[in-house]
C-alpha cells in the first residue's frame, strides 16, 4: 500500500487510477487499474483505464496500490461513551461488564476523545454511522456535524416511567437536552432493550419513527439472560434490574425476544435490531417475513462474552446484513475493517467478496434509505471510498 489517506480523499474534481476497484456495482466485484471520474464530487463515470482514459480529458491523480471501495457504514456506536475504553470488565459476560460501565457513565465528557475517535474512523473508510445517544446528544451531534460523516443519531429511551414523545426531548424547550441547534432528519427514537425499556416507550418511539419514514434501533437478544427474563420472569438480568425500575409485578410475555418484538410491533424493514445472538429458528423467520436489519457487533460480542450471532442460517434467510463495531467501552477501536476480519476469521463457510463487502456497503445504504447516494462506486453516487485492506483480496 501507499499512504493514501482517505481522511483527506473527498474529491470534488478529477481524474483517479486507482489499482483496484471494488465498485459493488455491474457484474464484475473488482476492477483491475481502474478509472473513477468526479465531478463536483459526484461519480460520473468508473471503468477499466485503459476503456474509460481516451474518453475523458484532463491529468490523471494515480492513487498507486490502492484498493478502493466505496466509504463503509458503521451501524452501531456509542459514542458518549468512549471515555471508558479500558475501563470496563470484558470477558465475563455482560452482567459483570453492565456493573463496571454504570460508574462510569456520569464522567465529565471530552469533546476531544470524541473527534479524535471519530477522525479515526474516517481515517479508516467510515462514510456514515449510526450512534446511539442520550445525555450527549449537543456534544455528539456537533462532533458528527464537524467531521462532515453522514450520520443518524438513535435517541435511546431506556427506564420503567412513562415518557412523553410529544414533543420528543430534543424538541422540548424545558427539557435539559433540548437542542438549540437543527437537527432536522439527522434524528430519530430508539429503544435500548426489551428489558430495559417500558413497552408502552418502546411502541411510542417506533410509532414516532415511522410517522417520519425513519429508522428504529433496537438491541434484540444480546444475552442469554434476556431470553430468561422474557420467558419466565426470573434470573440474574432480573435481579440486577429490580433495583434500577423494574416491578415485581413485570409483564412476563412468554416470548422469545424477538418474538415479542414483534409482538408489541416494532419489527418491520426500517427496524435496524443489532446483536442478534440469542436467536433460533423461528426467530430468523420473523425477521425475514418481517424485512427486518440485522446489525452485527462480533467484536463486542466476543469480547464481552455473551456468544455468536448465527451468521450462517441468517445468510442462509436471506436477512440484510450490516456491521457496527458497538462502543469503546466493549471494543479495541471503532475500525468496521477490523470488525468484518474478525467475523469472517470465525465463519466456516466461504463468503464471495461482492457479499461481506455489501454488508458494510449496499445493505446498510438501503437500509438507512441512502443507497441513491453511498454504498457503490458508480455513477451518480457521491464520491466517498474507502481502501480495502489487501488481505481481504485473498478471501
Amino acid at each position: 500500500m501507499t499512504d493514501f489517506d482517505p481522511v483527506n480523499f473527498t474529491p470534488q474534481n478529477g481524474l483517479f487510477r486507482s489499482w483496484r476497484v471494488a465498485a459493488m456495482a455491474g457484474d464484475r466485484a473488482l476492477i483491475d487499474d481502474g478509472l473513477i471520474v468526479v465531478n463536483n464530487g459526484v461519480i460520473k463515470e468508473v471503468g477499466r483505464f485503459k476503456d474509460l482514459r481516451s474518453q475523458v480529458t484532463g491529468p490523471v491523480k494515480d492513487l498507486g496500490r490502492v484498493a478502493l471501495a466505496p466509504g463503509v457504514f458503521n451501524c452501531h456506536t456509542h459514542l458518549q461513551i468512549s471515555h471508558a475504553k479500558g475501563m470496563t470488565q470484558l470477558g465475563r459476560g455482560f452482567l459483570p461488564w453492565l456493573k463496571s460501565l454504570l460508574p462510569l457513565l456520569p464522567a465529565k465528557h471530552d469533546p476531544a476523545i470524541l473527534d479524535r475517535e471519530i477522525l479515526e474512523m474516517k481515517r479508516t473508510g467510515a462514510a456514515f454511522v449510526a450512534d446511539i445517544v442520550d445525555r450527549r446528544l449537543r456534544t455528539v451531534s456537533q462532533s458528527l456535524l464537524k467531521s462532515g460523516l453522514f450520520h443518524v443519531l438513535f435517541y435511546e429511551f431506556l427506564g420503567f416511567k412513562p415518557i412523553n414523545l410529544d414533543p420528543p426531548p430534543w424538541l422540548d424547550p424545558d427539557h435539559p437536552r433540548h437542542c438549540s441547534f437543527d437537527l432536522s432528519e439527522r434524528i430519530a427514537a430508539a429503544g435500548h432493550a426489551l428489558y430495559s425499556t417500558r413497552p408502552e416507550t418502546l411502541r411510542s418511539a417506533k410509532e414516532w419513527d415511522r410517522a417520519r419514514n425513519r429508522p428504529f434501533s433496537l438491541h434484540l437478544a444480546e444475552l442469554e439472560e434476556e431470553t430468561e427474563l422474557l420467558a419466565a420472569g426470573r434470573g440474574a438480568l432480573a435481579e440486577t434490574l429490580r433495583p434500577l425500575g423494574l416491578n415485581s409485578d413485570f409483564h412476563v410475555p412468554g416470548l422469545s425476544p424477538v418474538a415479542y418484538a414483534d409482538e408489541l410491533g416494532l419489527l418491520d424493514a426500517h427496524t435496524l435490531a443489532v446483536h442478534c445472538v440469542h436467536i433460533g429458528d423461528a426467530d430468523i423467520e420473523i425477521l425475514k417475513n418481517k424485512k427486518v436489519n440485522v446489525c452485527l457487533c462480533p467484536r463486542s460480542n466476543a469480547l464481552i462474552g455473551v456468544g455468536r450471532a448465527p451468521l450462517e442460517k441468517l445468510r442462509r434467510a436471506g436477512i440484510n446484513i450490516c456491521l457496527g463495531t458497538d462502543s469503546l467501552a466493549s471494543n479495541h477501536d471503532l475500525n468496521l475493517w477490523s470488525e468484518l476480519i474478525f467475523l469472517l476469521e470465525n465463519c466456516p463457510t466461504h463468503i464471495s467478496l461482492d457479499e461481506f463487502l455489501g454488508w458494510m456497503t449496499l445493505n446498510p445504504a438501503r437500509a438507512f434509505g441512502l443507497d441513491g447516494l453511498l454504498g457503490s462506486i458508480e455513477a451518480g453516487k457521491l464520491a466517498r471510498f474507502s481502501v480495502l485492506p489487501e488481505e481481504l483480496l485473498e478471501l
